[in-house]
């Protein structure tokens, strides 16, 4: 007869039988060995037989509220890991993603099995490669916490900014892996730069502001005609200068001058050629007054010029200057060369009796201006008193 080879589940089932019978001979020994003890020690070990019985119910059930405990710990595991605000993930040093957090997928509307063993450049914004590069760099040479700010990309091609947080640390095994943190902020980057904007367009209008306001101030204390100060911006600057040389007992001249014959010249070359001789005059008085010399229009064809720490005759040389250089003029017209004389009054202020106010020069200035007409004009003539009696 041939012979048949035993199964794996028949040699089972034999050795069951035999570790059943070796039991069933230990327990018959057991019993021998009881029928020979007395009936104190029957009891004692019936009694350690019990205790041990609650020892092992206890152990039990200290078992069974630790496997209660452990599916609670992870319950609250996969709810701060997991369910977290923020991205959690692991890279290797070669950069790829060893594990990551649910909030991760979702960020990236990747399935989280999609993302493991990935490299975490894949998702990085092409433009922003750089920055993500020398992050890791940074965190790999110095193994010091790095922060960067970069864009990265979503699994249907849109973008968002991201914060991430990543610090260097070992894994069981003893590798260097990275725990980063990350963190969406496109919706603060959109208000940094909504406020970038608002900022720049405040900087825009306070410019055009100033300018506006530099352009107001310039109209306000500037001829309009021949780009020197007005009569109103004249007497603010001529009464802190009165001022100070009535403190400091200083000296201060003033002289008046107006163009011969104007109004001839306009009746017969035209305003137009009247105006273009009253810039050429303004221009070519300006060349001959030193730096701290005020010169103004005082109105129509008359000029005044303030003249701080000179006296009438100091600032004599000056007034003349300025009439032999506008006689020399020309300006050249349809009907020939044109030229214009001036004719120039000065004054200076007074100590004893004192001055009351800046005026009072001025008056003076305009007698002294008002004689050098009478003598025949083209000449400058500085005040003396017997001008107050024949011009009161």
């Amino acid at each position: 007869m041939k012979k048949i080879k035993n199964s794996p589940h028949s040699s089972a089932v034999e050795e069951a039988a035999a570790l059943r019978q070796r039991a069933e001979e230990a327990l018959q020994m057991q019993l021998i060995d009881m029928e020979t003890i007395s009936q104190n020690e029957t009891q004692r070990v019936l009694h350690e037989l019990r205790v041990h019985q609650i020892e092992l119910e206890v152990q039990n059930e200290e078992l069974r509220r630790a496997q209660v405990e452990l599916e609670a710990s992870r319950a609250r595991y996969f709810d701060l890991y997991d369910l977290a605000p923020v991205g959690y993930f692991t890279l290797s040093r070669q950069g790829l993603i060893l594990e990551a957090n649910l909030t991760v997928a979702n960020l990236m509307s990747v399935d989280r099995s999609k993302l493991v063993n990935n490299p975490l450049s894949r998702y990085i914004l092409s433009e922003d490669a750089d920055i993500y590069y020398q992050h890791r760099k940074k965190l790999i040479e110095t193994g010091e916490p790095q922060v960067c700010e970069l864009r990265m990309i979503r699994k249907d091609g849109t973008t968002f900014w991201a914060r991430m947080e990543a610090a260097a640390t070992q894994n069981a095994e003893g590798d260097p892996v990275y725990r980063t943190v990350l963190s969406e902020m496109t919706e603060l980057k959109q208000a940094e730069e909504t406020l970038l904007h608002s900022k720049e367009m405040l900087e825009l209008a306070n410019r055009e502001l100033e300018q506006a306001l530099a352009r107001e101030q310039q109209l306000a204390s500037t001829d309009g005609l021949t780009g020197l100060y007005n009569r109103r911006y004249f007497f603010e600057l001529a009464a802190r200068e009165f001022n100070a040389a009535l403190r400091y007992q200083r000296r201060l001249a003033m002289l008046m001058f107006d163009m011969d014959g104007l109004k001839q010249i306009n009746d017969t070359f035209g305003h137009a050629a009247g105006d273009r001789l009253l810039v050429m005059a303004a221009q070519t008085a300006a060349a001959q007054i030193r730096s701290v010399d005020v010169l103004a229009r005082y109105g129509g064809d008359e000029f005044v010029v303030l003249l701080p720490q000179a006296s009438a005759q100091k600032a004599l040389p000056i007034a003349e200057r300025i009439r032999t250089s506008i006689e020399a003029m020309r300006m050249e017209t349809g009907k020939g060369p044109l030229g214009i004389t001036l004719s120039i009054g000065m004054a200076e202020i007074s100590h004893a009796p004192v001055d009351e106010n800046v005026e009072n020069v001025v008056q003076r200035a305009d007698k002294a201006l008002y004689t050098a007409k009478a003598e025949g004009r083209n000449r400058t003539v500085i005040y003396c008193e017997h001008m107050q009696e024949r011009y009161p």
